[in-house]
């Protein structure tokens, strides 16, 4: 199975009422990057909901507020194989309907709580300390560099300790 667009959302987390008309196509491999809170760990859960078959993943991210006239639903359309008619899967009434999602994979924050961070947890509250990394040759020697000159900082200011006169730390 291949996602191929996200024909709309509704009432889920960020997406209030999203409708894509068909403009946005994914492609064989994607990067969705973004500013905090813009969606990105909803349309994660909503490919978890949808590779899990589990209902609650989306019921669990409701749009703060609701909008009572509006239900949770999704439209994703996908293709299998090597067919070319794309299928539409939908969320609604609280369930996917023709759910044939074999071999889908998420790296979302399941996926990082079963495989990368045994026995540490990551919850929003601490998710932005996540948000920076490096990459790159060169971006990696700076980085180091960086770290070299702390590491020589912290000697020096201990040395200072032991050489700052009595009246001083006083």
């Amino acid at each position: 199975m291949e996602i191929k667009s996200i024909k709309e959302i509704k009432n889920v987390g960020t997406f209030k009422n999203f409708t894509n008309g068909g403009n946005l196509r994914f492609e064989k491999i994607n990067f969705i990057y973004g500013l905090n809170t813009f969606g990105k760990t909803t349309l994660t859960d909503i490919f978890q909901s949808l590779k899990n078959n589990d209902s609650s993943i989306i019921q669990s991210r409701e749009t703060i507020p609701k909008d009572q006239n509006i239900n949770q639903s999704v439209s994703i359309s996908v293709k299998n194989g090597q067919e070319e008619k794309e299928t539409a899967l939908e969320f609604t009434n609280n369930t996917w309907n023709n759910n044939p999602a074999e071999n889908l994979e998420v790296f979302g924050t399941d996926f990082i709580h079963k495989n990368l961070f045994t026995g540490l947890t990551i919850e929003r509250s601490n998710q932005e300390n996540f948000t920076q990394f490096i990459m790159g040759e060169s971006g990696t020697g700076i980085a180091k560099q960086i770290a070299k000159d702390k590491k020589e900082l912290r000697s020096q200011k201990s040395v200072l300790k032991n050489i700052t006169p009595a009246f001083v730390k006083d």
